[in-house]
């Protein structure tokens, strides 16, 4: 099946796959009227760096304030917090919602309970627990808060002003550092009058950043299309198994009934950008 290039408007996503409908728009800088020198350059730079990323904590602070006060779940409500970094002093600001920090719990005791089975204990010729059981239970309970937060934010005129101002702001940031796209950007696609092209039930469009994608199939039969770059690994985590995939263009993949909930997850060059249909 031939499915063109996807569009390249594409939504934020943050930490904790929570998605952020901003503006596409960055904003704007003036360029100083005489050429400074290079000290005085590195320091401009770093006052509007230091600027422009309080302004990013203070945007993400007011969109997550405004989501918790409306949405329809305290697991969705999200929290920002202060923690080093493995392997560093230097603290790293994560915003995750309750109900993801609840199944990491969830899943770091299944994974010390099934370390504990395979040693010789109880169960030790076969899985007593599955972690990854826990890890596809906070995906989808992301993909729901997500959609919530999509769904508020064309409700709610004071989340959605929130988000386009976050999200200017971190197109700001890129383009002030001239750094490589920090940010794994996705929005799913909202099927028209027509539905969605091919018949599919789900199609999200992504463009990779520093880190891989993951997602939480909603049906059997996938494909990956409209590949602009270059992916290095596609893998499947289920219930009952997990895969690793290798990325034919134009090829569908079926998983088996068995295999129980899956999760997608794709490994791909910085700037690449796809699309996922997901098919009954």
């Amino acid at each position: 099946m031939r499915i063109p290039p996807v569009a390249r408007a594409l939504t934020f996503g943050v930490q904790g796959a929570i998605v952020v409908l901003g503006a596409a728009a960055a904003a704007q800088t003036t360029a100083p009227a005489t050429e400074p020198r290079a000290d005085e350059e590195i320091l401009v730079l770093g006052e509007r760096l230091e600027e422009l990323r309080i302004r990013i904590r203070l945007a993400e602070d007011d969109v997550y304030a405004r989501f918790n006060e409306i949405n329809s779940d305290d697991l969705f409500d999200v929290h920002c917090y202060e923690r080093p970094a493995s392997g560093s002093h230097i603290d790293r600001r994560r915003c995750l919602s309750n109900g993801w920090r609840q199944m990491d719990v969830a899943f770091a005791d299944a994974t010390v309970r099934d370390l504990q089975s395979r040693s010789g204990g109880v169960g030790s010729h076969g899985y007593s627990h599955i972690p990854q059981q826990y890890r596809a239970q906070q995906l989808r309970g992301e993909q729901l808060m997500s959609n919530e937060m999509r769904r508020l934010a064309h409700e709610d005129p004071d989340l959605r002003a929130a988000m386009e101002r976050l999200g200017q702001a971190y197109q700001a940031e890129e383009q002030l550092t001239g750094l490589p796209q920090q940010w794994t950007l996705y929005r799913e696609v909202t099927a028209g009058d027509d539905g969605l092209p091919f018949g599919a039930q789900h199609l999200v469009e992504v463009r990779i950043g520093a880190t891989e994608w993951s997602r939480a199939l909603g049906t059997r039969t996938f494909t990956i299309a409209g590949v602009d770059g270059h992916i290095r690994g596609i893998r499947v985590a289920c219930d009952k198994a997990e895969t690793k995939l290798e990325y034919q263009e134009d090829v569908d993949w079926t998983l088996p009934e068995g295999w129980g909930a899956c999760v997608l997850h794709v490994n791909a060059k910085r700037g690449t950008t796809f699309a996922l249909y997901e098919f009954e």
